[in-house]
């Protein structure tokens, strides 16, 4: 997952922050059906933690998403993806790992490695938001995920091969360390 915010916009105070999993959403588009059909979908962010550093350079963040949370609204088409794309129920788990963060000038980009099925492939999260408020903050970036890069190739001609993802997370300081600034 990589992270993008610009350069003016306000930064966290050092220290280690919670996910605050009921205020946090993920959110997917895709296409299936030939690329005829649009598909829109969310998971549940099960838990995460990022630690902010003062330089900021050195920041990671881990996160937790629960496979088995997909939702469409379509019962048929979300047990499917449940259980032929993510096998739910043997890798409850998705995980995003932050590897680098980079000041680009005018933004931020936070590389990681998002792993499904026990099948890790590089992202990068561009931040397009970033508020604080005192001890928390709330984050909301995007990424484009290449499901073939994760081994998820399951019915390649009736589901697209990319979904491009949103994410809001609100994180709440557990242990502050020192003021960055913003």
């Amino acid at each position: 997952m990589s992270t993008s915010v610009t350069s003016t916009q306000p930064r966290p105070t050092a220290g280690t922050y919670t996910i605050d999993p009921g205020a946090s959403s993920l959110s997917l588009h895709t296409k299936h059906m030939f690329g005829l059909g649009k598909v829109s979908g969310t998971f549940a962010i099960a838990s995460g933690e990022i630690t902010v550093t003062s330089p900021i350079e050195g920041s990671f963040v881990v996160v937790s998403i629960d496979a088995a949370s997909f939702d469409t609204k379509k019962l048929q088409r979300d047990k499917a993806v449940r259980d032929k794309f993510l096998d739910a129920s043997a890798s409850p788990t998705i995980s995003f790992r932050s590897t680098e963060l980079v000041d680009n000038g005018a933004n931020w980009s936070m590389s990681g490695q998002l792993t499904v099925r026990e099948n890790a492939a590089p992202v990068t999260v561009v931040v397009t938001e970033l508020t604080t408020d005192g001890a928390s903050f709330v984050v909301t970036g995007t990424c484009r995920v290449d499901r073939y890069a994760l081994g998820v190739t399951a019915m390649k001609a009736m589901a697209a091969r990319f979904l491009d993802v949103a994410v809001r997370v609100r994180m709440t300081a557990s242990v502050p360390t020192d003021s960055m600034g913003g």
